[in-house]
């Protein structure tokens, strides 16, 4: 059986495919309204693509020559970090189709990584070109700027799946030590990089009369100057050909000697990951026949309870919504740590301005903005813990004996509670550090909460009517991901311009209205306004979402899907 046509007749059948689909799309009556808002907002994109080409000036190369490998650098750690504490099921994503085609078929292992690996090569190759074309007033030499990008995404994604299956085949006491070591490393640099910020702030005459921007600039000079040393520039060096590569002025001998050493780096992440990936699936599979005992004696435990579940507490029910809920709220607990760590930065982040003097009603809607900001563009990517998470599994939700609109709202409780407990922590915090008055944290709560729920619905309505598998790859999500970045921007800016212009209606309400007390009056009015305009918009999402699950066809809507 030749494997090799096999493997490479699959990717051309779904390349195939996939634009048939998307073209399909864009025909369906269903989607026309939202595929008209996609071209529209790929024009926003590109229009601000070329502008921000024709109309800025060119970057110091100096800069430019420390800048990119430690990008390089800093996202290829951020891929080892996020492969070591989330260790993954299996070494490579697999879509249901392509395990039935593939996994279970006599192929060799050797050539179901070269098929992975070519569809992340397509991705990088559209990464590369928008990457090229963006930084025309910067490159001398577009092809190499070209060249040395790709270089640089196939050597870090290599890097990644070689960690993938690394990790993949540690037994618990193994990874907990890497976890460890590698916690510890990063817990020191973090410490040297607050020690040098905390002797820069104290130079300075402390911290007061510093704004945020003064101490991310503290903070940016100590990591600058963390990678100028000795250890930095050793971590940087092999991504550092890449520089050489991207920036280079002539086609001379270094530059070929820096494609020469990038593509050797790249052919020995390859060539290794071909003997890890046997090493590490025996390795692997030596421990799942040790643990096959233990296994067996815990499934016998499981049967053993599960005839008593009826003395177990459940969950309310609430017409089918509570377990829903409850289900995703275990599923967050599975995944605290990234829950955590997702949290936990934007929090200080956010709290940062209390921190640096800021005080009273600036205080509260510096955070506020901060929170709705972070809520709304980032954080719904480490919160799947809603219809996301159940794309393969949405024909059992229709088949459950539960209204749509109960379904959709038990999908969405775990994301909305906890990012409100996040909203309301980060308030209280910033209230503990510089006090300001409680009315003003009624009114931050009053806007955010209800816009939580408008965020995850958004999110799923986006979900059905173009699916997509989580931690999908190639090149269909590369640019979904920047309409859909597009989209929210666009959208950011009308509801900050809608929030601002009510508060000005507010405050002459207020005035008229409240002539007695008109700062209390206008607390009120915008308060009650912009709870009101949030539940509205919310409600509104919320019933399209419940009518997109109802039509939600998975033997048209998901076929072909990635």
């Amino acid at each position: 059986m030749d494997t090799k046509f096999s493997t490479r007749s699959l990717s051309k059948i779904q390349s195939r495919a996939a634009i048939k689909r998307t073209w399909e799309r864009f025909r369906s009556p269903r989607r026309l309204v939202l595929s008209i808002l996609g071209v529209v907002l790929g024009m926003i994109w590109a229009g601000q693509a070329v502008l921000a080409i024709l109309f800025r000036e060119s970057a110091d190369p100096a800069k430019l020559a420390l800048w990119i490998p430690v990008s390089f650098t800093m996202y290829a750690i951020w891929n080892v970090l996020k492969v070591v504490f989330r260790k993954p099921i299996q070494p490579f994503e697999w879509t249901p189709a392509e395990e039935e085609l593939l996994v279970g078929a006599p192929i060799e292992s050797t050539e179901l990584i070269r098929f992975r690996f070519s569809k992340i090569l397509k991705a990088a190759l559209v990464k590369s070109a928008i990457f090229s074309l963006v930084m025309i007033p910067d490159l001398a030499i577009l092809p190499l700027g070209f060249l040395g990008m790709l270089l640089a995404l196939l050597i870090i994604d290599l890097l990644r799946m070689l960690c993938a299956v690394v990790v993949w085949g540690l037994n618990r006491k193994e990874l907990w030590a890497l976890r460890i070591v590698i916690g510890g490393m990063v817990a020191l640099v973090f410490s040297l990089l607050f020690s040098m910020v905390y002797s820069q702030i104290s130079a300075a005459g402390g911290i007061a009369g510093h704004t945020i921007v003064d101490i991310f600039r503290f903070f940016f000079d100590s990591a600058m100057a963390l990678w100028q040393t000795t250890i930095g520039k050793s971590i940087t060096a092999p991504l550092g050909l890449i520089a050489d590569v991207v920036l280079a002025n002539q086609f001379n001998t270094r530059v070929i000697m820096s494609l020469l050493g990038g593509g050797f780096i790249a052919w020995g992440l390859r060539e290794t990951l071909f003997v890890a990936d046997k090493v590490f699936a025996r390795r692997r599979n030596r421990l799942e026949r040790a643990n096959l005992p233990l296994a067996r004696k815990l499934s016998q435990q499981e049967s053993r309870v599960d005839t008593t579940i009826g003395s177990r507490k459940k969950p309310w029910r609430i017409g089918g919504l509570g377990p829903l809920g409850w289900r995703q709220m275990i599923g967050a607990r599975n995944y605290r740590g990234q829950v955590v760590f997702a949290l936990l930065i934007p929090m200080i982040v956010c709290c940062m301005p209390a921190v640096t003097g800021s005080k009273g009603l600036m205080l509260v809607m510096t955070v506020t903005g901060g929170l709705a900001f972070y809520s709304f563009l980032l954080l719904p990517a480490a919160m799947p813990f809603d219809m996301r998470r159940d794309l393969n599994r949405i024909t059992v939700l229709k088949s459950l004996p539960i209204s749509p609109i109960k379904i959709v709202l038990g999908q969405l409780v775990a994301p909305v509670i906890l990012t409100s407990l996040f909203q309301i922590t980060t308030l209280l915090v910033t209230m503990w550090i510089s006090p300001f008055d409680s009315i003003y944290l009624v009114i931050a709560l009053g806007i955010l909460l209800p816009f939580n729920l408008f965020i995850f619905g958004w999110e799923n309505l986006l979900m059905l009517w173009y699916p997509y598998r989580l931690n999908q790859e190639g090149i269909k999500i590369l640019f979904r991901t920047i309409l859909a970045f597009t989209a929210k921007g666009v959208m950011f800016t009308i509801a900050a311009a809608a929030v601002l212009s009510w508060a000005f209606a507010s405050k002459w309400l207020g005035q008229n209205l409240f002539p007695q007390s008109p700062g209390m009056g206008m607390s009120i009015l915008f308060t009650a306004g912009g709870c009101l305009m949030m539940l509205v918009t919310s409600a509104v999402i919320i019933k399209f979402l419940a009518v997109s699950f109802e039509r939600f066809d998975p033997t048209c809507d998901l076929a072909g899907l990635d």
